[in-house]
Formats: structure tokens, sequence, C-alpha cells
């Protein structure tokens, strides 16, 4: 998909309500990023990285706000404030930046600091679809008026696969880590099954999820199970390979250190396996009792290799420090 970039750098003095769009209505809003600053010293500054007031049934989807927010309070990353009976439908929109407000009376309570709309008059409605909140706040735990995503003041305003890495005031949607972030597992979430490509992330190159168009960037769930549970999932793009769970992983509570354990992937599965969609793969692991068989060096095997914790590593101990190998289900030292 197509983006196209808006930036800016506004110090609007003592002015408020400053937002790229002050005022849309029955509008549709695709595949823009917002990016930038605003400052505002106003003593009610209501700022926002995309628009400030909305009227009717305005969508926004397929964007990203990416702007730094500085001003007394009321800031927020989408949208200020839905006028009237305003039906908002947010969808598959990501809000980053840094969200900083001054206002300090009543110790700070009332901030209102929201990652994605600021204020919920009652007459109005909103929906957010598969929405990434990754943004920075000062906001404190016990602000009556900060939320993570939006104020939800009634049963028709809803979220949905919605995620936040830190949250801002109230917590709203599923918490997630960096380390899910990085790994695809939140990408793989927000694209929800779907076969229209929205989310997408280049693993090991990417921290976390983009909206693209690029097939490429598709993440694919692998998930690993042993005794017909899933006990590891990895992830991987199109095309791409995981790494191989170890016998630890695994078995979990039941590992024991002291032993030595092989492990058989079904149907031949390798850390050389493409990955062409979700799969599961079953995982046999047996202990390895010919302790005896301890050898020495055997260079030259073409059976399988694995380590002591029972990861694959290949059908040879040429390219292997040494070590000692669980080689033909006996230990092997390799010198």
């Amino acid at each position: 998909m197509g983006r196209l970039t808006l930036s800016f750098n506004w110090d609007a003095g003592n002015r408020g309500e400053i937002a790229p769009f002050k005022y849309v209505k029955d509008a549709t809003i695709r595949n823009l990023r917002t990016q930038g600053k605003i400052t505002s010293s106003s003593y009610d500054s209501q700022l926002s990285g995309l628009i400030m007031n909305a009227e009717g049934n305005t969508t926004i989807s397929g964007c990203v706000s990416e702007v730094d927010l500085k001003g007394s309070s009321s800031l927020a990353g989408i949208l200020q404030w839905p006028d009237g009976n305003a039906h908002i439908t947010i969808n598959d929109c990501l809000v980053k930046g840094t969200f900083h407000a001054t206002y300090d009376l009543e110790g700070g309570k009332n901030r209102r600091i929201c990652g994605f709309i600021a204020h919920m008059p009652l007459e109005s409605t909103c929906t957010l679809n598969n929405c990434l909140y990754l943004g920075t706040n000062n906001a404190l735990d016990y602000d009556e008026s900060s939320d993570t995503f939006c104020w939800l003041n009634g049963i028709v305003n809803t979220l949905n696969n919605c995620y936040y890495l830190n949250a801002c005031g109230e917590a709203q949607g599923e918490k997630i880590t960096e380390e899910q972030l990085k790994s695809g597992h939140v990408a793989y979430l927000l694209q929800n099954g779907r076969d229209t490509q929205f989310w997408g992330q280049e693993l090991d190159k990417d921290n976390e999820p983009q909206l693209t168009a690029d097939a490429a960037k598709r993440v694919c769930k692998v998930e690993f199970a042993y005794k017909n549970k899933v006990a590891v999932t990895r992830y991987a793009n199109q095309g791409g390979n995981v790494k191989l769970p170890t016998a630890k992983e695994l078995l979990g509570a039941d590992y024991d250190a002291q032993k030595s354990y092989k492990l058989a992937f079904e149907n031949g599965f390798s850390e050389t396996t493409a990955i062409n969609g979700d799969i599961t793969v079953n995982v046999t692991v047996s202990v390895v009792t010919d302790i005896d068989g301890v050898t020495a060096d055997r260079s030259d095997t073409n059976t399988p290799v694995y380590d002591l914790q029972g990861r694959y590593l290949g059908i040879s101990l040429d390219h292997l420090p040494r070590g000692i190998y669980i080689v033909g289900g006996k230990k092997v030292i390799k010198k």
C-alpha cells in the first residue's frame, strides 16, 4: 500500500487545539503517516497527532501517528474530539511518539493523555480494530482521564484485537513485550488471519510490526507440539525458516539436565525447511540411554548429529568444535 508522509515541527505558542486536520466530517483517511512535533503553552492545549474534531461517520485506516506532543493537557495520538453523534472507526493504525503533559494541578491526575482518542461524548461511538500503541507518555497510573486507547464510556465503544507496549493511564487492550514485538508474534496477531496484507515484519531486521503491502513481510506461525500439545512457537517470513526448539524448551518442568535427549521432528523438518504458511510440527523426544557408548573422534559420520540438549547440528562432526555429541544414539567425543 502506498503511504504518504506529512511532516511538521510546530510551536503553537499560547494557542491550543492544534492538529494536522482541524475538522473532518464523514471522512475516510487511509495510508497516511504524520510525523514530527507539536508544542503548545496554552493552559488547555488540546493537541492531536492527526485530527482535532470529527463528525458523522469517519473511518481512519492504515495510518501511523508518530508525533511528539507537548502541552498542558489533553493529548491524543489520532483524534481529540468526536463531535455530537459521531461514529468513529479506526482500523489497522499505529501510534508512536512521546506525549508529555505539563499539567500538575491535583497531582497531575487529570492530564488526559490518550493513545488514540482523548474525548468521547456520550452520543458518539468508536470502534478500534487491529491497532497498536507503541508511544511513551507521562500519564500517571491513577490519572482518571488518561486511557491507553480511548475513553470507553459505553458498551458501544469497543476495542478488537488491540495491543500496547506501555500503558497510558488506564490500561486497555492486551499488553505485549519488546520480545514479542521483535519475534513476529505481535505482527502475526495483528494480521488476524486475514488474506489481505495489512501488517508485516521482516524478521531479524524489523524490531516491530510494520503497516505494509509487501507480501515478503507476511509472518507465518510454526508450532512445535510435544505429546499433542503445543510447547514452542516460532515465527518466520514466507519462504524463511526457523530455529529448532531444544529439549529443555519442549519438556519444560520435566527437563532433566543430567540426561541427554534426542529429538525427532515430523516429516524430517529441519532448520533448512522453507516455511510456506502456518504449520504444526510434532516432535518426539527420547532419552539417550546408551551412555556407555562414548567413543573417540568420529568426524566421518553421515548420521544425524545432536548436542546434549537434543538440538540437531547436521550430519557431520567436521564443522563442529571439540566436545561431546550424540551420533546414532551414542555419545561421541570430538577431540
